[in-house]
């Protein structure tokens, strides 16, 4: 389920917060900013000269990242929408102007309390800026929990406290119309934890498909809420297990990967203050929001520069140092519950015995403990109840279950040139190097931008006319190149084994090999597992498995498990398709050639897949002119694929191209499809079994 809320580029971005106001129409009685009030709001001028500075520090390594998210804050941040608007607007300006390489990788992101989100300049705003733009409205649940703590101002005429939960839900249709895959943030604190299951399930039943909800980190809890939390959520694991609701709803207190001990070496600091950068009224910046005055209740604010000075990297510098042990006491470090325990830098501080940054709160032990409680119920659940959901028909039932729905495929590979890297079964054809038209692919960025494409965009082995690298830029894409390439990619393609040295560190890597060179050089892939942070291994001769690869295969499996066994257990959880994609999936994950993909030619004729067009360029699907049409496109769906819908190998890529290949039906894979990846079930249950047993001896 995507969700605009999410980290931007994969966490590659960086975070600039604007603190537009200190105001607000509500006085929360959870919020972490205590010194709210009317009188600091942020002057044009301050935000005019505030960008000036962030644009002008392009390359300075405190802002060396690909893409940005540019936050806007209160208080309530669309009390000051004129304001915001007109920052908006200026960013894009200089951005434009200066060529600046955030120009096209950037995003607005404003969470708000929702009152005026319906008012006509937000509606304008939204209007504007929707394709960069995500929408956080915070809703608590239920009218009573949410009005509990979420009331507003004390209005001296008012007899009593009025909450706002009307003036809040009355937007939500709107709001979800418009961001239909938008996440609600929910705070708990200590009086509202009777009312947590049935807000996560109010939630739900408006829309929302995805509830981001966690325990404030202040030292609110009682006695007993710890054991008060863990029945809650225990209610909501139940009502979600009878309902179904686990597979379309979304609520973040359910995590598989938390409640597990961390490795010593896993040392990272969980938040990330000093990445970020926050802005005040008066042009002060902060390693983040939670750093400045309004936002502490004991300490000083911890100011690290002014945009007239720039910043202070002697200020900078401890937060760059922080690590999870220097700060953890004994107990939390080796903690056996320790994964998912988080903390604000902030609070570390506001709570420290003396003013520094290396003192971890640890107010939210029992809570987090709670929840450990709770998911390993949760989850022990959900997988006996999938398994148990696999059984013989005995009821007739004539509702057909099928998604008869046809949509055209969102994302578009695009191969720039006839001799583009291979990166799957088939390698391109030999012969003279044609490049993608420059007409044709400012027509494909065109109607990319229109269409809302995801584009992914593939390179042959040598440098691009400068014109199609401004062309390719001006749009968000990933990009996959060959190991030799001059381009950076988020993908790089190893086409043999004698490139194995030639990689970037922590890459995203396929290497396409024969099996046979499989079998003997898999051992040599240790040196790739070392640098990498997922290898993808691709059979260019897959279609030739029989049972005589059998034996030979699960062989090289068997070699291969115990090399990621091996980084795991040195902390560096490497991904291999091969053998650790299962361990994390709850469906199919196959490529997705005809449903979710499509392959745009040299030639502007679309391709169910690169291996389509390379073994019959006259089997195009479409054109970049008339559009894209995909024959029989229910076959390409998953659950018209009677043989695979069903299956448990959720990891097998399920490749089209091979199916139409072997059986000649491109839902039907053969029989040594399924074998091999059965093998490597197999493989996957060894490799976690082998895991479980070195963490616990």
């Amino acid at each position: 389920m995507t969700d605009l809320s999410a980290v931007w580029k994969n966490g590659l971005s960086k975070e600039i917060t604007f603190i537009v106001t200190k105001d607000c129409q509500l006085a929360c009685k959870y919020c972490y900013l205590v010194g709210k009030n009317s009188n600091e709001r942020m002057a044009w001028e301050t935000a005019k000269q505030t960008v000036d500075f962030i644009l002008s520090q392009e390359n300075d390594e405190l802002f060396d990242f690909e893409s940005v998210v540019f936050d806007f804050i209160g208080g309530e941040p669309f009390i000051e929408i004129d304001l915001i608007d007109r920052i908006c607007d200026y960013l894009k300006m200089q951005m434009y102007l200066r060529n600046h390489h955030w120009f096209n990788s950037y995003r607005f992101s404003i969470t708000t309390n929702g009152i005026n989100y319906d008012s006509p300049k937000v509606q304008e705003f939204i209007r504007k800026n929707k394709k960069h733009l995500s929408i956080t409205i915070t809703l608590d649940g239920t009218q009573k929990k949410h009005d509990l703590n979420r009331v507003w101002r004390n209005d001296t005429r008012a007899k009593k406290e009025r909450g706002s939960y009307d003036d809040v839900v009355r937007n939500v249709p709107l709001w979800l119309q418009q961001f239909p895959h938008a996440a609600t943030k929910v705070t708990i604190s200590s009086p509202d934890i009777p009312f947590v299951c049935e807000s996560v399930l109010h939630l739900f039943s408006l829309g929302i498909h995805t509830v981001h909800i966690n325990c404030v980190f202040e030292n609110v809890w009682q006695d007993g809420d710890d054991i008060q939390f863990e029945y809650q959520l225990r209610m909501l694991a139940d009502t979600m297990l009878k309902k179904h609701l686990y597979q379309d709803y979304e609520c973040s207190l359910f995590d598989r990967s938390i409640g597990l001990p961390m490795d010593a070496k896993q040392d990272k600091n969980w938040c990330g203050a000093g990445l970020m950068l926050s802005i005040d009224s008066s042009g002060n910046l902060y390693p983040c929001t939670r750093f400045a005055k309004y936002s502490l209740r004991e300490k000083p604010s911890r100011v690290i520069g002014h945009i007239d000075k720039g910043i202070d990297k002697n200020k900078v510098r401890p937060f760059y140092s922080l690590s999870r042990s220097i700060q953890s006491t004994k107990e939390c470090f080796e903690c056996k519950v320790a994964s998912g325990c988080a903390w604000c830098q902030g609070e570390n501080y506001d709570c420290a015995d003396s003013q520094t940054i290396f003192q971890r709160s640890t107010a939210i032990c029992k809570m987090h403990k709670a929840r450990v409680r709770a998911n390993q119920y949760y989850w022990a659940k959900v997988d006996q109840q999938i398994e148990a959901e696999y059984h013989i028909q005995e009821v007739v039932d004539s509702q057909c279950k099928l998604d008869k729905s046809i949509i055209d495929p969102n994302t578009v590979i695009v191969l720039l040139a006839t001799d583009s890297t291979s990166f799957c079964i088939e390698h391109y054809r030999e012969g003279k190097s044609i490049l993608l038209p420059l007409d044709l692919l400012a027509d494909l960025v065109k109607k990319a931008e229109k269409r809302q494409w995801k584009l992914q965009f593939v390179y042959p082995a040598y440098k691009l006319p400068e014109e199609y690298i401004l062309l390719i830029d001006s749009i968000p894409h990933k990009d996959i190149v060959p190991a030799l390439s001059p381009y950076k990619g988020d993908c790089v393609v190893l086409n043999g084994w004698d490139e194995i040295g030639k990689i970037p560190i922590d890459s995203y890597c396929i290497i396409r090999t024969s099996l046979s060179d499989f079998y003997m050089f898999v051992d040599n892939l240790d040196v790739l597992l070392g640098v990498c942070k997922r290898l993808n291994v691709v059979f260019t001769d897959e279609r030739t498995f029989s049972d005589e690869d059998v034996f030979k295969y699960k062989n090289a499996l068997d070699r291969l498990t115990m090399l990621i066994l091996k980084c795991w257990q040195e902390s560096k959880h490497v991904a291999v398709n091969l053998i650790t994609d299962r361990l994390h999936l709850a469906q199919m994950n196959d490529c997705g050639a005809g449903c979710q993909t499509v392959t745009l030619a040299p030639n502007g004729h679309f391709y169910i897949c690169p291996s389509f067009y390379y073994s019959d360029e006259d089997n195009s699907c479409g054109s970049l002119e008339k559009g894209i049409d995909i024959k029989n496109p229910l076959l390409y769906k998953l659950d018209h694929a009677p043989l695979c819908s069903p299956c448990r190998a959720y990891h097998c890529q399920r490749c089209v191209y091979l199916n139409k290949c072997k059986t000649l039906e491109v839902n039907i894979p053969s029989f040594e499809q399924c074998k091999k990846s059965e093998l490597e079930l197999e493989a996957t249950r060894e490799f976690y079994t082998l895991w479980q047993s070195s963490m616990s001896s």
